[in-house]
Order: C-alpha cells, then sequence, then structure tokens
C-alpha cells in the first residue's frame, strides 16, 4: 500500500438535493473520517452524520453519504480525524509487511492531517529569525494584539484607547475638510500633463487628472512669487501619482518633494517666503466663488456674499410658506360674506365654501348657513321589529300592540296593565339582544282613554345593567288628555348602550294603563367623508403640492388617522398620501389650519385635486380649503 500526497480536507459545494461527497486522501478507518456543512451566507458550521462510506484503505480516497441531503448554498467538508497514536502491535522477532506498511500508511496520514492544519494557521516567513511568543492570558485579556516598531515582538493594545485613537482620527479629519473650506479659491483648472503654477494662477484650485499616467508638479521659485501666494492641488479618482515639487532648491515641508496618492486629497500650498507649506485639506476641491460650480463662503463679516437671487433654487424655507398660509387662511376664514374659490396667486383650488361647491360629497352634508361640509351624528328611530317586546302591559292586545307601528290606537288595541301596579311597576319595552345606545324614547297613549285611565302621572325610562334595572332619564308628567304623547330626550341622564330598555309608569293600584306605541331611537355614528372638487388644469411636472386647508374638529381627532389628505395630478387617477401637521388654531375662528406636503413625483399630468378622507366616524367640519401650491 501507499500514501498519496493528497492533504485533507476535500471540500464540496452543496446543491440541496445531492446525498453523497467525496474525499481525495487516504484513511484506515471508518472513524478516522469527519463530516462539516458550513453555511457560505453565515459561517455557521455543524456536525454532519455520515450514513455510509466508501474506499476506507483506497489511495485515492473515497466517498461518504448523508441520509439526507446537506442544504443548498453551502459546503461540505470530509476530513482526517485519524489519531497521533501508534495502534499497530509486533508479536516476537516477526515484522509482517501488511502490518509495518500499515503502520508506516498510518504515520503518513497523521503528517499529512498536521500539515493540513499547518498550512492553515499563520505562519511566519523562513527570513524571521525569531517568533515572538504571546504575552500570557492574563495579560492579554480585553487586549487587542498588535506587533511594535520592528514586528519582532507583539505589542498589547487597549481595545478602549484604540476605539478612541478612531474617534480622534475622525474628528481630525472633520477639522480639516472645515478649515479646508476656509481658503479662498477662486479659479479652478484642470491638468493633464506635467505644468508649473506661476504668480497669475495665485488662488486656483488645480484638479490634476492622472489617469493617463503619472504627473509631475513643479513650483515656481518662491521667489518669483508674492506673499501670501495660495493655491490647491488635488488628484482625481483612480489617476497615479501626482508628484509637487519644488524650484531652485526650495523645499516642501522640509522635503524636496511631496506625492498625493490618495483619491481628492486636497494640498493646499503657501509660503514663508523661504519655504512651502502644504496642508491637508481633504475636500471634494471646488473652488470659493459665487459662480457656476463654486462653494459659497461667507465674508470675513461672516455675511453671504452678493448673489443674483434669480440664481438661487432649490431654496425652501417652510416657515415663510407657513406664514404665507397663514395669512391667506385668516382671509378666508374671516371672509364668509365675500365667496372665495379658484386661484389667489400661487394657491391653487381656494375655497371657504360660500356655496355646495365639492364635485364629491360622500358621508358629508353641505351647511348653506354656516358654509361647511360637516358629518354630524345622527338619531334614527329602532325598527320595531328589532328584540323582544318585554314587561308587565300584557293585557288587552297584549305587548306586541305597543310595536305594531300604530301610534292611534284603542284602548282595547293597546298594551294595557289592568288593575295598574302602585308606584314604577308598569313596563313595557325591548330586550335588543345586542348593546344599543338610546337617546331618544316616544310612548303614546290610547285615542279613547289617558295612559292612567283616571288622570295625569310620571313616566321614566329604564335600562338593564346586567344586574339590575336602573333609571337612565328623569321622570316626566304625563297628561291627563286621550291621545298623549310623550317624548322623553332632553330628560335621558345615560346614553351607554344596554341590551335591554323600557318606560316605566308610575300606577295607582286600581286603574288600568297603557301604550298604544312604543318608539326608541338610538344614535347613529359620523358617517365617514370623502370630500373632492372639480381638479383643475396646472403646468406639467410638478413634484411636489403643498396644501391648506382648515376644519372645525367636533370630535378629538388625529392627523394622518382620523383624516387624511390626499393628492392627485392625473385626475384622481393615482392618489398621493401628504405628510399633514397642525399649524394651530386661526385666531378665535376655532378652525385648525393644517399643512398637506405630499410626494406626487411618481405621477405625471396637470389635472390638480384633493380629498379630504376621514375615518373611525369622527366628527368634524371641513371648513375652508386655503390652497394648493405645486412646486417643481
Amino acid at each position: 500500500m501507499t500514501v498519496q500526497p493528497n492533504l485533507p480536507p476535500t471540500n464540496t459545494l452543496s446543491d440541496g438535493t445531492t446525498t453523497t461527497f467525496p474525499y481525495n486522501f487516504k484513511v484506515l478507518r471508518e472513524e478516522h473520517l469527519k463530516a462539516t456543512f458550513t453555511v457560505i451566507a453565515t459561517g455557521v458550521v455543524t456536525d454532519l452524520e455520515i450514513e455510509s462510506y466508501t474506499g476506507i484503505g483506497d489511495d485515492a480516497g473515497g466517498t461518504v453519504t448523508f441520509a439526507t441531503a446537506p442544504a443548498d448554498d453551502g459546503i461540505v467538508t470530509t476530513d482526517s480525524i485519524a489519531p497521533l497514536s501508534q495502534i499497530e502491535e509486533f508479536n516476537g522477532n516477526k515484522l509482517p509487511p501488511e502490518t509495518v506498511e500499515r503502520g508506516l500508511d498510518s504515520v503518513a496520514i497523521q503528517n499529512q492531517r498536521q500539515q493540513s492544519q499547518i498550512e492553515r494557521s499563520v505562519r511566519f516567513p523562513p527570513s524571521d529569525s525569531q517568533i515572538p511568543t504571546l504575552p500570557a492570558q492574563a495579560q492579554r485579556a480585553g487586549k487587542i494584539v498588535a506587533f511594535d516598531a520592528t514586528g519582532a515582538e507583539f505589542e498589547l493594545v487597549d481595545g478602549a484607547q484604540a476605539s478612541q485613537a478612531a474617534v480622534d482620527q475622525a474628528r481630525e479629519q472633520a477639522d480639516r475638510a472645515v478649515a479646508a473650506a476656509e481658503y479662498p479659491y477662486t479659479t479652478a483648472s484642470t491638468k493633464t500633463v506635467n505644468f508649473m503654477p506661476i504668480q497669475a494662477d495665485d488662488l486656483t484650485l488645480f484638479r490634476v487628472d492622472s489617469t493617463g499616467g503619472a504627473i509631475t508638479v513643479t513650483l515656481d521659485e518662491i521667489a518669483n512669487l508674492s506673499a501670501g501666494y495660495n493655491i490647491g492641488i488635488y488628484r482625481v479618482p483612480d489617476g497615479e501619482t501626482v508628484t509637487v515639487q519644488g524650484s531652485n532648491g526650495d523645499l516642501i515641508n522640509g522635503q524636496a518633494s511631496i506625492d498625493i496618492d490618495s483619491d481628492y486629497l486636497v494640498l493646499d500650498f503657501t509660503h514663508d517666503g523661504s519655504e512651502w507649506i502644504a496642508a491637508d485639506k481633504s475636500i471634494i476641491g471646488l473652488p470659493v466663488g459665487t459662480a457656476a460650480n463654486n462653494i459659497v463662503a461667507l465674508t470675513s463679516e461672516a455675511k453671504l456674499p452678493a448673489v443674483d437671487g434669480s440664481l438661487l433654487t432649490n431654496i425652501e424655507d417652510q416657515i415663510a410658506r407657513d406664514m404665507g398660509a397663514s395669512a391667506l387662511a385668516f382671509i378666508v376664514a374671516q371672509s364668509d360674506a365675500v365667496a372665495v374659490a379658484g386661484s389667489i396667486g400661487p394657491f391653487k383650488l381656494s375655497d371657504n365654501f360660500q356655496s355646495d361647491s365639492l364635485a364629491t360629497k360622500t358621508g358629508a352634508t353641505y351647511d348653506a348657513a354656516n358654509d361647511w361640509y360637516a358629518n354630524p351624528e345622527t338619531t334614527a328611530q329602532i325598527s320595531q321589529g328589532t328584540g323582544t317586546a318585554i314587561g308587565s302591559m300584557t293585557g288587552e292586545s297584549g305587548l306586541a300592540a305597543a310595536f305594531d307601528g300604530q301610534t292611534s290606537e284603542t284602548y282595547a288595541n293597546s298594551a294595557v296593565a289592568f288593575p295598574s301596579a302602585s308606584g314604577y311597576a308598569n313596563t313595557i319595552g325591548k330586550n335588543w339582544g345586542t348593546a344599543k345606545s338610546v337617546n331618544k324614547a316616544i310612548y303614546y297613549g290610547p285615542t279613547d282613554n289617558p295612559i292612567l285611565a283616571t288622570g295625569a302621572t310620571t313616566i321614566k325610562l329604564q335600562a338593564w345593567d346586567g344586574s339590575a334595572w336602573i333609571d337612565v332619564s328623569t321622570e316626566k308628567s304625563t297628561t291627563a288628555s286621550t291621545s298623549a304623547v310623550i317624548t322623553i330626550e332632553g330628560e335621558i341622564t345615560d346614553t351607554t348602550a344596554y341590551t335591554q330598555h323600557r318606560f316605566n309608569v308610575s300606577g295607582n293600584g286600581t286603574n288600568g294603563i297603557a301604550c298604544a306605541e312604543a318608539e326608541f331611537f338610538e344614535t347613529i355614528a359620523s358617517p365617514n367623508m370623502t370630500l373632492r372638487p372639480t381638479a383643475t388644469t396646472i403646468t406639467t411636472g410638478a413634484q411636489t403640492i403643498l396644501s391648506y386647508f382648515l376644519f372645525d374638529p367636533v370630535d378629538s381627532v388625529t392627523l394622518e388617522t382620523d383624516i387624511n389628505c390626499k393628492v392627485s395630478i392625473d385626475g384622481y387617477s393615482t392618489l398621493a398620501t401628504a405628510e399633514l401637521e397642525s399649524l394651530g388654531e386661526i385666531g378665535s375662528t376655532g378652525k385648525t389650519l393644517v399643512r398637506a406636503l405630499a410626494d406626487v413625483s411618481a405621477q405625471t399630468g396637470t389635472s390638480l385635486g384633493y380629498s379630504i378622507e376621514t375615518a373611525n366616524n369622527k366628527s368634524l367640519r371641513f371648513t375652508d380649503f386655503v390652497g394648493a401650491v405645486p412646486i417643481y
């Protein structure tokens, strides 16, 4: 037998389906093989259980098979874990060739395993005469291992100090960038070949394009230049080295030359009359001034230099905008006697709703007296067929007679308690099945008798709270007349939703009490509104729409939850939801001014419209749309 020079381990990429993987080194026993799986994306390593083997004892190796295919995008590693021990035993003077060869193979395999581990470890070149020893565990705890200035010994660096050094370096770089902006370069020039800056180039920033090869910049003799002479030089990305040298023995920072070999490393050059002074400014290399591609610097009085205002673009002053909109909003809010509709300067779709002008007003009611759109709560009668009739008025035509929809009934066709019980013990009402909030109730007496046959009495509304009947209104007096109608509304003290409500009428223990019809009313929550005007035409290319509107919050509302503003420039085909911010109340009007900023850059069109949408059944009044301003 022989052992081929194939070092373990063998690494194979997995595909999620393959279960058999090769290994190309020799092993003598099955237990000398180990398989692991490494997730490429994370580096996590787990052991694999080998189901079966081939090639044990073969020079070229063999295969290992797993019961389940390793996952995709991983590395299956088959390695040798042959023990570093001698397991062969010789008896007497005999040296069986097979045993000797097997023992030698075992040694070779052990050497291969160790060589594999050596080649995957940190090693020093043969030229190093001495290999340093790591400090003891207690000494190196919490430290970063580095080499000293000679590279021959280990050096321990405190981790916190190293982090602080990085912070200090970042601060130093930031300080240099800020300092660079103080140099008033007024001219920019691009060079692609060797050149010499002269006196006429004072305050010039040279952009050196050395992508075609290394470039040398030779500075003019200091004797030929004025005091305060100042230039900047930087190299474009991916260029070759730019070498700057002095003339006639002039030194630069004590050296004959200096190299610029970093992208966008700006060196600022001045002189003290005898030597050049180069300072690293680390800026992108734009000259200072008020021309195209210049950086604008403050004057010595900390003021902006004179700039043509017509050339300034993309300047946004939200405070100024809000102030202008607030002034217009105050005018709109106060101008109820005059209709405001249409465009006001840059503001589009302005409207104080002197007329019912909105094209869409789903869920809203226009109030012509107050010039607003609102969605108030309403009161509606609960259907007489809802729930189950309950109570003690089971005489004459029974409980159902009070819920047949007939408000004009004789005593005989009414629900009757005869004789009536003394005090509040004569009842009629409904078990709704589900809780209802009752805010109004009407009791109709018979057409041929008073409610209490002998004359006037009192009545009140009650509800079942789950354990007892409770009063939810104060008592109300009836009359001694026929066809009496008793409405309980202002007397209601509790509109909590309950599952049962009833009238309770005070009796005298002798005469009958009759109810021709009993009606109950509930509160209907404010409907959610959608309000949209007819779209107006704007110039193409709008990127943002800045809008302002006024509303009166009857209920407490949360912007972007209970009320939203959406904007379209394509005739409502697409709607962009605006960011809303309250700017406060306008004077004493009770109206809140809201700013709405919508990004419409994904839309194309010239048809501008807005959509005010409420949610969660909150009641409010949409009083004025101050206007929408397209921003290009």
